[in-house]
């Protein structure tokens, strides 16, 4: 992909012509038409009716329940600390990556 820009820095004419597009435009206010109030105080959708050879639509649960997020934090806190009481078995650093080359080297 090319893009067709020139390599000459750009004029304070060229910069203004595109900052003006950038101006702040008059600002426009939209009216609620109705409250929260009024749509708790609807009558809740009746359930779809299904007839055979209908497509039926799908849910999934994906990510993470956020009821579940306080033991999945607890889980990784004990994951994390598993691996540091490893000691010097298990070094990630760079400064230990760098040991256990220069081991395999030897």
């Amino acid at each position: 992909m090319s893009l067709d820009v020139s390599a000459v820095p750009l004029t304070d004419e060229q910069i203004q012509s595109l900052l003006a597009a950038r101006q702040p435009r008059e600002e426009i206010t939209i009216e609620k038409t109705c409250t929260e109030k009024d749509i708790k105080e609807q009558e809740p959708l009746p359930d779809p009716v299904f007839e055979p050879g209908d497509f039926v639509p799908c849910t999934y649960d994906t990510g993470a329940s956020l009821t579940r997020l306080d033991s999945y934090a607890a889980e990784f806190t004990g994951l994390i600390e598993q691996m540091f009481a490893a000691g010097p078995q298990l070094k990630l650093t760079k400064e230990g990556m760098e040991q256990l080359i220069a081991v395999k080297n030897e």
